[in-house]
């Protein structure tokens, strides 16, 4: 079941990098907000015979070579992660660990061994925008993971003055984003309090009298109208587990329409959330109602983490 539970474990996964104390500060803080505690784990990948071979000038190297110089890489790594994770001096950090195998494989097979709730990553930039690349291809990763994804952008902005937590969803309304839905209600539930904004932005370069926006709302609409139907719709999908009044925490609808990017942003500075949630094939995805890869690059601008949720 994909769930964040109060007193539940997350798995920070860094690089060894300028970063790294930067990146593992706002990992202890998402961690205090959702009351887990928190192992860091590093991953070393094994050695390449092609890249050892350049390195020496041989065209082959015995097997104990490598695994003496897999070893000091280890070791190297340990020492580097042991002064961060000490200087850091948290209580919320249960373990440190390096790793040794492919980045991706490596850091989800242990979050399954430790039953972990969630990993955390690292979103680093360049002068094209955020690149979701730390130690790996990190929406490669959200695709293939069986738990949440947090994904921290540079300089990331965690409230801890507020101890009710709030969270922006952001849904396309299709069939692969209903993970999310489920995910942000179990999520509701789970944090007593929790508020909820759920999001659907219509797409500026939408055209509304285009045959298939027609077929989809059965005639020709106006954006009142169309606002009206989506709102209904996020309602019964948020609340298709239960009747939405009933619960204790609130919960608000919202549609606009434009560029999506723009609009989650300043849904962002307006409600100033302290999560965004959305499914990773929102990346991928382009659709009429949906998100696309831009939208990713500047919902990671807005500073705040991002929940990627798998399908």
């Amino acid at each position: 079941m994909l769930i964040l539970r109060p007193n539940g474990l997350l798995v920070a996964a860094v690089q060894l990098d300028q970063r790294a104390v930067e990146f593992l500060q706002g990992a202890v803080k998402i961690a205090e907000k959702l009351k887990s505690t928190l192992d860091v784990v590093h991953v070393v990948e094994p050695v390449n015979d092609y890249y050892i071979g350049s390195l020496y000038g041989v065209a082959s190297i015995q097997t104990e070579l490598i695994f003496e110089l897999e070893k000091d890489r280890r070791a190297s790594a340990e020492l580097a992660l042991k002064k961060i994770v000490s200087d850091l001096d948290s209580k919320t950090i249960r373990q440190f660990k390096v790793l040794v195998g492919i980045p991706d494989v490596a850091v989800l097979d242990y979050v399954r061994n430790e039953k972990a709730d969630g990993v955390i990553v690292g979103a680093s930039s360049d002068k094209y925008g955020f690149i979701p690349a730390r130690f790996s291809n990190t929406l490669s990763m959200a695709r293939q993971a069986f738990c949440p994804v947090i994904v921290l952008p540079p300089k990331v902005v965690v409230d801890s003055s507020s101890p009710r937590l709030s969270f922006l969803l952001a849904d396309d309304l299709t069939e692969a984003s209903k993970a999310a839905v489920v995910f942000t209600h179990r999520l509701q539930r789970s944090f007593a309090g929790a508020k909820v904004l759920h999001a659907h932005v219509v797409r500026e370069d939408i055209n509304l009298d285009s045959e298939d926006f027609l077929k989809a709302l059965g005639k020709k609409p106006s954006p009142e109208v169309i606002s009206q139907r989506i709102q209904a719709q996020l309602s019964v999908r948020f609340g298709f587990m239960d009747e939405i009044s009933k619960g204790d925490s609130p919960y608000e609808g919202c549609v606009s329409f434009g560029r999506v990017g723009d609009e989650l942003l300043t849904l962002t500075q307006q409600r100033n959330p302290d999560f965004i949630i959305f499914g990773p094939h929102h990346v991928f995805k382009m659709n009429p109602f949906g998100f696309g890869a831009m939208s990713w690059t500047e919902i990671l601008h807005s500073a705040k983490p991002v929940i990627l949720v798998p399908a």
